[in-house]
C-alpha cells in the first residue's frame, strides 16, 4: 500500500476534514473581526482611547476614514 493512499472513502474523509478546518478558521477570524468592530464603535463614541484599540480595529478605522475622505 502506497503512502497517502486510503481506502473506504478516504477522499470524502479528507475533504470533510478540510471543510471543518476552514470553518474553524472562519469562526476564529469572524470572532476577532466582530470584537474589533465593537472596539471601533466604542472609540467612535469616545468611550475608548485610540491607543487601547487592537491592531485590527485600527486597520478598520484607517480603511473607513480613507473611504470617507475619498473624492467623488
Amino acid at each position: 500500500m502506497a503512502a497517502g493512499v486510503r481506502y473506504n472513502g478516504g477522499a470524502q474523509e479528507e475533504s470533510r476534514m478540510a471543510n471543518e478546518k476552514r470553518f474553524m478558521a472562519w469562526k476564529r477570524h469572524h470572532r476577532n473581526r466582530k470584537a474589533a468592530k465593537a472596539k471601533m464603535k466604542l472609540y467612535e463614541e469616545g468611550k475608548l482611547p485610540h491607543d487601547k484599540l487592537p491592531a485590527l480595529a485600527k486597520t478598520f478605522l484607517r480603511r473607513k476614514l480613507r473611504f470617507l475622505t475619498k473624492p467623488e
